[in-house]
């Protein structure tokens, strides 16, 4: 299978302007990314753990060249998208918990083209982009935990430009 890039574009109107945004994302199969966060910075990357109670759930953890903080975005119905890791592979989808103690934290699930697995890219102030689902709607943000026993697990919240909602992403290799 030949890589591919998926190309996301965005118009914003600053100051009567009209300025177009194009973030090229990885798809499955071509180089994986890494997100972090203004929050954290640079060096904490989004991660999914591994064992334990929060077992597949995402979380900001030290970057390292690990498999589960290698992410790929592509095409899901509609003009959304999926991500998926190198570690748990193109079958696992980041999805949104709905109901119950864990609501709205993010876990990987397998992919079954559910909207809470279909994200969508958008500016998000600074340079840095925002991340929201077709299930919560363009109001809820892909945000981190600061502090108690969830401490750096990501869910969402709703968007206020905090910069646990400014994610950055860049190359992994």
């Amino acid at each position: 299978m030949k890589p591919h890039l998926l190309v996301v574009s965005t118009a914003l109107t600053l100051s009567g302007a009209t300025v177009a945004l194009s973030l090229e994302a990885s798809a499955q199969n071509a180089a994986p990314m890494v997100w972090t966060t203004a929050f954290r910075g640079p060096d904490m990357c989004l991660d999914v753990v591994n064992g334990g109670a929060f077992d597949g759930f995402t979380i900001l953890q030290q970057c390292g060249n690990f498999s589960g903080q290698h992410w790929f975005a592509r095409p899901a119905a509609s003009g959304w998208m999926e991500f998926t890791t190198e570690w748990r592979g193109p079958a696992m989808c980041l999805d949104v918990v709905n109901g119950g103690e864990y609501d709205t934290l993010t876990r990987l699930q397998p992919c079954e083209n559910r909207t809470g697995q279909h994200w969508r890219i958008a500016p998000g102030g600074d340079g840095t982009l925002r991340l929201t689902t077709e299930f919560r709607g363009e109001g809820m943000c892909l945000d981190v935990v600061n502090g108690g026993a969830w401490d750096r697990l990501t869910r969402l919240e709703p968007c206020e430009g905090r910069t646990g909602q400014q994610w950055s992403s860049r190359n992994a290799l």
